[in-house]
């Protein structure tokens, strides 16, 4: 039987902790992605709100310059003079 030596046992414990910190870089990866899509979909949704303000702001000046219709004099009644 052979004995295993120390450069035979390190390896396993070189793996393990490449094995360690690769899963620590992919979980920090996933963190920053989930705040990433967060912190996209906030400003998505100020965008938003900022658009419909725009929109309506748009939509009373739109509605300033549409013709106004004025409505017809009140017609006289002709009076008889003759009475």
């Amino acid at each position: 039987m052979v004995e295993p030596t120390n450069t035979q046992q390190e390896p396993s414990n070189i793996e393990r902790e490449v094995a360690g910190v690769v899963r620590e870089v992919v979980e920090m990866g996933r963190v920053w992605a989930r705040y990433g899509l967060h912190v996209g979909k906030q400003a998505l949704e100020q965008s938003a709100r900022s658009l419909e303000l725009t929109a309506d702001a748009l939509g009373r000046l739109a509605t300033r310059f549409e013709p106004r219709v004025e409505e017809p004099a009140p017609r006289e009644e002709p009076t008889d003079l003759s009475s």
